[in-house]
């Protein structure tokens, strides 16, 4: 079965992302006009980290927003071969389900929101925004011990 991540849930990144390159916006010119009005070297110097910061994290936020549904990866449980498979920009990676160590369903609103995943490989993966993400969890969950399945009322990121 393979799982992508749903135009809805791309959608509402993009708006975040858009929100957070205006914000982003506001600061670098705030950072500009405090390196302009500064009278030593050093009142140039936080603005001036401060000013790095923020265009590379506008950078990677127009990165993303350009990227669509390439940022996000693809999901694929063979349950012949009872293996997982995450693909994202020419690169997969996969383990067994039986290597699940732990998993927990967060819901919001009654619908599953989220599922947390932790594999003894110690790779931890947060999962939500995916078509079908039920029957994905459906899956985890026969391959993982009952007593390592916890369902959560609240959710988080």
């Amino acid at each position: 079965m393979m799982f992508q991540v749903t135009d809805a849930h791309i959608k509402s990144q993009n708006k975040k992302t858009i929100y957070s390159a205006l914000f982003l916006a506001v600061l670098i010119f705030t950072a500009i006009a405090l390196i302009i009005r500064a009278d030593k070297v050093s009142g140039m110097l936080l603005p001036a980290i401060g000013l790095y910061i923020f265009v590379s994290m506008m950078f990677n936020a127009y990165k993303k927003f350009k990227e669509g549904r390439a940022a996000y990866p693809t999901f694929e449980i063979n349950s012949e071969s009872t293996t997982v498979h995450v693909n994202h920009k020419n690169t997969t990676v996969s383990f067994p389900l039986s290597d699940i160590e732990s998993l927990r369903l967060q819901y919001r609103a009654g619908q599953l929101g989220s599922i947390l995943l932790n594999t003894k490989s110690d790779q931890k993966l947060t999962i939500n925004g995916y078509e079908n993400i039920e029957a994905m969890a459906d899956v985890f969950q026969r391959f993982t011990p009952t007593g390592n399945v916890k369902v959560a009322k609240w959710f988080h990121h």
